[in-house]
């Protein structure tokens, strides 16, 4: 009886270590298909006017990329960014980065009356994205 008690156990844990491994083996996949994706992202985003200003990989179990952008505001005024996220319907990586640019800017309208001369972007891509946006020259990093 002990014996196929530990016949069973064994047999657990060794498909409970194959299915950990499948599993880090998708997570490995998704995340270097998330950041082929955002690849193409930043491409384009070059394209549109900002300029690429570091580009970091963090190779972990789940690798990710931190990349900061500097545009200028005349570039990407509200009007423009309308245009930009009709354009871009379709790809949610690129209209998310435009819609928390168009959020930054409502939300500051909300508070102050000051314009600033570029536009920050920072996207950290992992398996959930992370966008920061910030009007003017951060004084701390973020």
């Amino acid at each position: 009886m002990i014996d196929k008690l530990k016949e069973t156990l064994f047999n657990a844990s060794e498909i409970i270590k194959e299915q950990t491994a499948n599993i880090g083996e998708s997570a490995k996949e998704k995340s270097q298909q998330l950041i082929d994706d955002w690849l193409k992202v930043f491409k384009t985003l070059e394209e549109y006017g900002f300029k690429i200003t570091s580009f970091g990989l963090s190779v972990a179990i789940s690798p990710s990329l931190e990349v900061e952008l500097e545009g200028s505001a005349k570039t990407f005024t509200p009007d423009r960014i309308k245009e930009i996220l009709e354009e871009n319907k379709n790809s949610s990586s690129l209209s998310s980065v435009f819609r928390a640019i168009k959020t930054t800017y409502e939300l500051h309208d909300k508070i102050s009356t000051q314009t600033y001369e570029q536009v920050f972007v920072k996207v950290i891509v992992k398996i959930t994205p992370e966008i920061k946006v910030v009007l003017g020259e951060p004084k701390l990093y973020f």
